[in-house]
């Protein structure tokens, strides 16, 4: 599988005039939505498992994974009233958190760093995704949050390449094109050494006519968790 690495090459041959249109219209019709729906579901999930933990200090960081330009992230730490710090192969100028770079494999950061660690539709681009999966439960204490993509009926899979090729072909980011079905995506957590611990269809993500196609059954959140937590 192709690693979200450093050194992307360019998923398109159209003149830069035409992706900067199309990511502006991304922009603006699709994506400060995408960012609130986001941020605002795995906001709450997390604020939900702290209360469950008795945590009211939140004094370790949430790390975002893949970050982009950091707005989901930053959405969430308000909701989470957590830290939050970014890390991506390509990091953008203006980024709404603080991001460092990383080589797309090994996170920078020592076991059981974060409280959490986040990936925003960034696990179905990485080279080795159960590798990536691994070493993100590597660092987070209390578990792994996700939201991807999921496959569930003929024809589901070219819907979400057009879908990723809009939001990503502006951004340089490499595409590989592999999406998972459930079955997939609990093999997956149990071959990182994980189990998937919370599991939520995400709808509302898009504003209509774009949802009738676009959203559907395509968007899931879910949190995996080591077999064995840090104590």
């Amino acid at each position: 599988m192709e690693r979200h690495t450093a050194a992307p090459t360019s998923p398109t041959t159209l003149p830069s005039p035409v992706l900067s249109a199309i990511g502006a219209s991304h922009a603006r019709l699709i994506h400060d939505r995408r960012v609130r729906t986001i941020a605002g579901t795995l906001g709450r999930i997390i604020r939900l498992r702290d209360m469950l933990r008795g945590d009211t200090t939140r004094s370790q960081p949430i790390v975002d994974v893949g970050c982009g330009d950091g707005r989901v992230a930053a959405l969430v730490a308000q909701h989470a009233q957590r830290p939050v710090v970014g890390v991506d192969p390509l990091p953008r100028p203006g980024a709404a958190i603080a991001v460092s770079a990383f080589d797309g494999a090994r996170l920078p950061f020592a076991d059981g760093a974060a409280s959490y660690v986040t990936l925003s539709d960034v696990l179905h681009h990485a080279d080795d995704p159960v590798a990536l999966l691994r070493e993100a439960l590597r660092v987070a204490r209390h578990g792994v949050m996700l939201k991807d993509h999921l496959v569930r009926r003929p024809g589901d899979r070219l819907v979400l390449r057009a879908m990723d090729w809009v939001g990503n072909a502006p951004h340089d980011v490499r595409l590989v094109y592999r999406y998972w079905t459930e079955r997939e995506w609990w093999d997956m957590a149990a071959a990182a050494g994980a189990r998937v611990t919370h599991w939520e269809r995400l709808t509302d993500l898009y504003p209509a006519p774009v949802s009738w196609l676009c959203g559907r059954h395509l968007h899931v959140v879910l949190v995996v968790e080591r077999e064995t937590s840090i104590a």
